[in-house]
């Protein structure tokens, strides 16, 4: 089994192939993979998900963990705080190109606000990629002073080549970067 592939979930891909000579039950320690697995793949649903995804996976439910409780704890669990600053975030959405490009501004006053940890929170994205019609969606985060995080997701566009162009990467359909600036310069606009 290759420990490196650009189609895998990166990185729980490189830890997983690690456990498979263990032949005791690793419950607990598996569990950080694992979710980190079911969070690299949107629980499944994206384009990394491939047959030997999904055998990897059949093999870690081999040392007894429990998906249910995992993707519930990973996906539909979240404190009050973060749902109303989810809702905050939501209004503040913008959109572009008849709706195939979407953004979002969310700036640590927003975060403070809710008492929400900007380092904590990279769900707002899949909030946003939700629209019908996005094509691209971007979330911009500042994080502390003068930094702002981008986040992109595509269906199809290279967004990764869009990232690199900030110093950031990632792959394709999901990438990052972290730029120097404020959000109310105009790095919103640049892009």
């Amino acid at each position: 089994m290759s420990m490196w592939t650009t189609r895998r979930p990166q990185p729980a891909s490189l830890s997983i192939g690690c456990f498979g000579s263990y032949p005791f039950r690793l419950h607990r320690r598996l569990q950080p993979f694992i979710r980190r697995y079911l969070g690299d793949t949107g629980g499944f649903r994206h384009a990394n998900t491939t047959s030997e995804v999904l055998a990897i996976a059949a093999e870690l439910l081999s040392f007894g963990l429990e998906p249910a409780v995992l993707a519930g704890e990973i996906f539909s669990s979240h404190p009050l705080n973060y749902l109303r600053f989810l809702g905050h975030s939501l209004n503040k959405l913008k959109t572009a190109l008849d709706e195939r490009l979407v953004w979002v501004s969310v700036s640590l006053a927003d975060y403070g606000q809710f008492g929400v940890d900007p380092d904590r929170h990279d769900y707002l994205i899949d909030h946003i990629r939700s629209v019908d019609t996005a094509e691209i969606a971007i979330v911009f985060r500042e994080t502390s002073a003068g930094e702002i995080r981008i986040g992109f997701r595509a269906k199809e566009a290279d967004v990764g080549a869009l990232a690199r162009r900030f110093g950031g990467g990632g792959h394709r359909l999901a990438s990052g970067a972290t730029v120097a600036g404020d959000l109310g310069g105009k790095l919103p606009k640049r892009l």
